[in-house]
């Protein structure tokens, strides 16, 4: 990825502008829309310009948050040759160019000393957007770019990779369906490998509030009580220290696990915690994706 690109991790705590899109003169479409190509199809995908106000808006925020700048004003539309939007996030691909199909004068640009030096690989845009309730924003972007910088995104945050033309080079995450052998053989793993351990042997059963999962990993978060919804006596429980010192912050529970040939193995653990440990797991593999967790980013 070159290095005119633009990164907003604290997506949620901005306030984005939304500027109305620019009206068309008979030179072509004015910032804010896309181009339709010779075959009357709008970015190759046969869509309508106005088919969704969602498709809108995700084109005026890559306008005003990066490409209107990046070009220093100059006029653009795009041709757009993917669009996908998966919950909150859209990912976006297309060509910049000047109104009515023209070239960009890209020397005019922040691209300058990129073309100076053979690092800018034409006009060709990659942007991923996230919505935050009330709009959509940039989150990372670039153009002319010499390599498949985004193809590790949906590690970066949870994306499912599904969203990224990878051509299956990344796994979906997902949530094993209540009653599965897969959703079993997660909980099978906990309750064998610590749980009924830990818990001196006291009956119990969990509340899970989330789980996910792929290919290679897992991540639970659950409530721990008795059968039936009692209380577990954990002072006869392996935490009964903690929480006689009043660092125990039961019971929630959160568990990250790894595959271990046809199973599970628990590579972490806590019940309890009082911070949230959990947040560096991210950071324990290159490949453990974000949306394993109930975050917005792991960057």
């Amino acid at each position: 990825m070159n290095t005119i690109t633009t990164q907003i991790h604290t997506l949620l705590a901005l306030s984005l502008l939304a500027a109305p899109l620019a009206a068309c003169d008979d030179g072509g479409p004015g910032p804010g829309v896309e181009a339709e190509d010779d075959q009357g199809e709008v970015g190759g995908k046969g869509d309508d310009l106005d088919a969704t106000a969602e498709r809108s808006a995700v084109i005026r925020a890559i306008h005003n948050d990066f490409v209107d700048e990046a070009v220093n004003g100059l006029p653009n539309e795009f041709l757009v040759t993917t669009y996908e939007v998966a919950g909150n996030y859209a990912w976006v691909q297309a060509k910049v160019q000047a109104p009515g199909g023209g070239e960009i004068d890209w020397t005019q640009s922040d691209y300058r000393p990129l073309i100076d030096s053979g690092e800018f690989d034409g006009p060709f845009l990659a942007a991923l957007v996230a919505n935050d309730g009330d709009e959509w924003g940039v989150v990372t972007a670039d153009i002319g770019a010499t390599d498949v910088w985004w193809d590790r995104l949906w590690l970066d945050y949870p994306i499912q990779c599904g969203l990224f033309p990878l051509d299956g080079r990344c796994t979906d995450v997902s949530e094993p369906a209540f009653g599965t052998d897969g959703r079993k053989a997660i909980t099978g793993a906990i309750h064998d490998q610590f749980l009924d351990e830990e818990l001196g042997g006291q009956a119990n059963e969990l509340v899970i509030s989330w789980m996910r999962a792929g290919e290679r990993y897992a991540f639970l978060q659950a409530d721990v009580q008795g059968v039936g919804g009692t209380e577990l006596d954990w002072s006869n429980s392996v935490y009964a220290e903690s929480v006689e010192e009043g660092l125990f912050d039961g019971p929630h529970m959160e568990v990250f696990l790894e595959r271990s040939g046809d199973g599970w193995r628990v590579a972490a653990h806590d019940i309890g915690a009082t911070d949230v440990w959990w947040s560096d797991v991210w950071h324990s593999a290159e490949d453990v994706p974000c949306a394993l967790f109930d975050v917005t980013e792991c960057i």
